[in-house]
């Protein structure tokens, strides 16, 4: 499909000075790629994505003040499946633009991107390979979670603050196979 909608994610306690960060993992037959969203109705900045190969990987993010749940809407430029999102929750940044953004296509996937004094870095990686197992031992930010979806995409997220500058901060996650994607971004708070 070309919209994918996900209903009543969780994203926290309200606040003014909120930011949901949602990281998407993906099969493409058809090298598709993320062209808008929406996080609770709001227009959503895509940070940064990547297509591998039959997988991609992006972040997005929208100021979102109110609502403890939300829809988020993904629209694709083609057919999309197999498709995992992570929803973060993020207080008082400088900006919804991200201070740097990296990806990476290689097995081992691995990149840098530098994360400002008291700033915040949140990452993702998709696989596909037939009977994916889902991407592991991350370098870097600290594994959150993971997820297979539809027996043939699996995909994990990663985070972590850090009070004193990064510049550059490696991120790397091993993963199976030889089909992978990598997103990472960084906030200033």
């Amino acid at each position: 499909a070309t919209s994918h909608t996900f209903t009543s994610q969780s994203i926290g306690a309200e606040g003014a000075n909120r930011a949901i960060v949602v990281v998407v993992g993906y099969y493409t037959g058809a090298s598709a790629t993320l062209s808008s969203a929406t996080i609770g109705g709001t227009s959503a900045t895509i940070t940064n994505q990547v297509l591998g190969t039959s997988n991609g990987s992006a972040i997005i993010i929208a100021a979102v003040s109110s609502g403890t749940t939300a829809t988020i809407v993904l629209n694709w430029s083609a057919n999309a499946q197999g498709i995992s999102v992570a929803v973060y929750r993020v207080v008082d940044l400088v900006s919804v633009t991200a201070h740097a953004s990296s990806t990476d296509t290689g097995t081992p996937a691995s990149l840098t991107v530098n994360v400002p004094a008291n700033g915040i870095i949140i990452a993702g990686s998709a696989t596909i390979d037939g009977s994916p197992t889902v991407p592991s031992s991350w370098v870097g930010p600290v594994g959150d979670g993971s997820q297979t979806v539809g027996g043939a995409s699996a995909a994990a997220w990663a985070s972590n603050s850090y009070a004193s500058a990064q510049t550059p901060l490696t991120v790397s996650v091993t993963v199976p196979g030889s089909r992978s994607s990598l997103v990472a971004a960084s906030w200033g708070n």
